[in-house]
């Protein structure tokens, strides 16, 4: 019996790095993917694994410099770290990445000591909160790191590992963070900060307005259960099972509706807003479908088939094995480097012509097969000079055209 993806209700915390899906869309909250069959994204296994890295060796150092001049140095620090933390699938991810790894983890940390050298509360030194968890109710958070002096100031410092840029202004994730934060702590003002090594980029908010965490759960409640189409579907894990977006996606794809789509810019602000996410939806849905079919499983109408992708000439390519093109008539084989095959064999069904032109006119039964042997010795030799990369994509069987 073959395995599905399914899915089901569900109720469960409110976790503030998705807080930009469901204070926009409350409903999101309601469902959540089971047996996924997929594989897990490698960028996050990754960027969960920086994490998990800095947290414990943030708890050593926290106290000042001990240890910090010990991983600048990549060797030093492949030594520094515990192994015995991570998982069989984490040592391989590491042995893999070492060195983005160790280059996002020193850029996060020189910042972090950057901030407790100069930070704004004077006469006190902060203290270091790593992998902080907050909660009120079902809201929760966990903030990466905190500085912060009691009853006074805190930094809320959040590292990004991905490649898609984030701003601090107006981040709802840190924002919670920052409001469950004061309720506990009480601090009179708080600072938050984003560091994404990728992009070199350090960006900050000094906060004039920290939500209530009572206020955001009471307007969460009031909307509770309410799917909304919008921007947001975009990174909404449930967006291919969403009955909102697949009814704005009906409505999309209806011919009815298409000229109301292409040509009354009146509605276009509306369709702007789920159009990106629709069209990713699809992405997605036709990705899993070829991943569905290269684990052997079936979808009725469809089956694997392959494209071929790029050429290129093989690693051990001579100059003695392209002479025979050069005998035949090619005389130029390089421009700065090597032609690419492809103007090789533009080149090359231009010569082939033109010898097929001159066979047409020899009556020698002899010469004439001399003629069409070359011409298969000259194709089958350059077809043995190149390798050509195949790609899976989603076929659509005849019968069902």
């Amino acid at each position: 019996m073959k395995k599905k993806a399914t899915h089901k209700k569900i109720s469960k915390n409110l976790a503030a790095s998705r807080a930009h899906i469901w204070t926009s869309c409350p409903g999101s909250v309601d469902f959540e993917k089971v047996d996924n069959i997929f594989q897990k994204n490698s960028e996050a296994s990754i960027g969960n694994l920086i994490h998990k890295i800095s947290a414990s060796h943030l708890e050593k150092i926290k106290d000042g410099k001990k240890g910090y001049e010990r991983v600048l140095d990549f060797n030093k620090f492949i030594s520094f770290i515990n192994f015995t933390a991570l998982s069989i699938e984490e040592k391989i991810l590491f042995e893999e990445n070492q060195e983005e790894i160790h280059n996002q983890y020193v850029f996060y940390l020189t910042r972090i000591l950057y901030e407790l050298e100069n930070f704004p509360v004077s006469g006190r030194s902060p203290e270091i909160l790593v992998e902080y968890r907050l909660q009120y109710k079902n809201i929760v958070a966990i903030a990466d790191c905190i500085l912060y002096v009691p009853d006074k100031y805190a930094v809320i410092i959040d590292l990004k590992t991905g490649f898609v840029e984030v701003e601090a202004e107006a981040n709802k994730q840190l924002l919670i963070t920052a409001g469950l934060f004061k309720k506990f702590h009480g601090v009179n003002e708080v600072e938050i900060e984003i560091i994404q090594p990728k992009h070199k980029s350090i960006k900050k908010d000094i906060l004039n307005y920290i939500p209530k965490p009572q206020e955001i759960l009471k307007e969460f409640t009031a909307e509770k259960g309410k799917l909304k189409a919008g921007p947001h579907c975009l990174y909404c894990p449930s967006n291919d099972i969403c009955p909102e977006l697949r009814g704005q996606i009906e409505k999309y794809l209806n011919p009815k509706y298409q000229d109301t789509a292409y040509n009354r810019p009146a509605v276009w602000s509306e369709l702007l807003d789920v159009s990106k996410p629709i069209i990713k939806t699809m992405e997605k849905i036709r990705s899993n479908s070829l991943n569905y079919l290269k684990l052997g499983e079936e979808i009725p109408g469809y089956s694997l088939g392959y494209r071929g992708g790029s050429r290129a000439w093989i690693n051990t390519i001579s100059l003695k094995e392209l002479s025979i093109f050069k005998r035949a008539g090619i005389k130029e084989l390089f421009r700065e480097t090597l032609k690419s095959p492809a103007q090789l064999e533009t080149e090359l069904k231009a010569l082939i012509r033109r010898m097929k032109k001159e066979g047409s006119g020899i009556k020698d039964i002899r010469k004439k097969e001399k003629i069409d042997k070359k011409i298969i010795t000259l194709q089958e030799k350059f077809e043995s000079l190149i390798y050509k990369s195949e790609f899976p994509v989603l076929k659509r069987n005849k019968e069902n055209n």
